[in-house]
């Protein structure tokens, strides 16, 4: 009985660590063209992508100075994170990016389904894609990291 009881108590945390360890990371892109990268343009979306993350409750802070690009936190346990400003290539990019912990590792039909993209990345995708004029989106797509998952949203 206690050498039963001795295994399970070895065996529980160590199935909980490996349990707790699965995660999908779901990121959402959009590219602008570069004619829409005016310093009014990006003046007038960095000035509502600020207010949109304050009404999430979320903080920003400038990464990257010389071409701007802004790292803003939505929520406090730092699961969706929202970026704007000059990628690394030039170009002017809008980033969603959610990670979603899983108790056990989820099927892959159920993640290329989109049943773990938490309504709050799909609630910040829809507000860009709304704020955003069509014509200006060069590249809009969302992907799911270590699948062969890549849809426009």
């Amino acid at each position: 009985m206690i050498h039963s009881s001795l295994r399970k108590l070895i065996l529980f945390p160590l199935l909980t660590t490996l349990a707790g360890c699965s995660q999908t990371i779901t990121t959402s892109t959009i590219i602008l063209k570069p004619e829409y990268t005016t310093q009014e343009f990006v003046a007038w979306f960095e000035e509502i992508a600020f207010a949109q993350v304050r009404e999430q409750g979320g903080t920003c802070k400038k990464i990257r100075f010389e071409k701007a690009y802004h790292s803003c936190q939505l929520n406090s346990g730092g699961t969706t994170d929202v970026g704007f400003g000059y990628l690394q290539k030039g170009d002017y990019g809008i980033f969603v990016g959610t990670t979603t912990a899983h108790l056990w590792p989820p099927s892959d039909a159920s993640v290329l389904s989109g049943q773990h993209i938490p309504e709050l990345h799909k609630h910040q995708e829809a507000w860009i894609v709304g704020a955003i004029p069509e014509e200006a989106m060069l590249k809009r797509v969302r992907t799911i990291v270590d699948y062969d998952y890549e849809e426009k949203f």
